[in-house]
């Protein structure tokens, strides 16, 4: 029996990295004020307001997989409306993201720029707009897979 080959698991953020830093340098800036302060004064102020971005700032994750001779796409993201700075988080299934037949013509690196294209244009799409679509590890694990052979070995299970 054939079952689904997990590739990777794609973080979406509340927010862009460079948005972030922003966001935490305003809230800095309007915490210190027009007081005149140390260096060292302002960067323990800028602790209590960082934490790591990574962990943090995820409001959803793409799960791309391998479903027979489609390369898919799920998404599971917050329950919560209103997604602001440190909220707390309650992931829910949120259905198909992305689905692609791939044909016997394609050789593993148009399979590999196809999925990269269908990750890109999700961003355009309900609920990825105005969120930040994190495609690196994608991007640098990808190009390396041998994607053929992925789907070609679920065929034959």
């Amino acid at each position: 029996m054939r079952k689904d080959i997990q590739i990777i698991e794609i973080p979406v953020y509340r927010i862009t990295r460079s948005a972030f830093r922003k966001e935490t340098d305003r809230l800095v800036n309007s915490a210190v004020g027009d007081i005149d302060v140390s260096e060292d004064i302002r960067q323990s102020i800028r602790n209590n307001y960082n934490y790591p971005y990574l962990y943090n700032e995820v409001v959803g994750w793409i799960r791309v997989f391998v479903d027979s001779i489609q390369i898919r796409g799920e998404y599971y993201f917050i329950r919560t409306k209103k997604v602001r700075r440190g909220f707390k988080k309650d992931y829910k299934f949120g259905g198909k993201a992305f689905e692609m037949a791939t044909f016997k013509s394609q050789d593993s690196n148009e399979i590999y720029v196809s999925v990269l294209k269908k990750l890109k244009t999700l961003a355009l799409e309900r609920p990825f707009t105005r969120r930040a679509i994190d495609l690196e590890s994608f991007q640098n694990i990808g190009q390396y897979l041998d994607w053929r052979r992925l789907i070609d070995d679920n065929l034959r299970k």
